[in-house]
């Protein structure tokens, strides 16, 4: 999960992508820069909205780049987490 306080820079193969953003008028658009697929945000009652990224079923090493539009504007810096293996239990 990406709060915009706090960014990843990783996550585990297997699990999905949640970008949470304070929103005070409406919802952002995500775009995935490699392949220009769109995501709407949807609103959590509060105050806030979030999209999940489609990142379960990407392979280790592959980096996610995306950016997101505030009101009218594609804000002006691209945002990269990478996808890595998932650690295996017990060790």
């Amino acid at each position: 999960m990406i709060i915009f306080a706090h960014r990843l820079q990783t996550v585990c193969t297997g699990k999905t992508l949640r970008i949470i953003a304070a929103a005070a008028k409406s919802a952002f658009e995500f775009r995935l820069l490699d392949d220009g697929n769109e995501s709407s945000t949807r609103e959590t009652g509060f105050g806030c909205h979030w999209v999940d990224l489609p990142t379960a079923e990407m392979q280790a090493g592959t980096a996610v780049v995306f950016t997101f539009q505030w009101a009218e504007n594609w804000e002006e810096h691209n945002f990269t987490v990478r996808i890595i293996s998932s650690p295996k239990s017990g060790e």
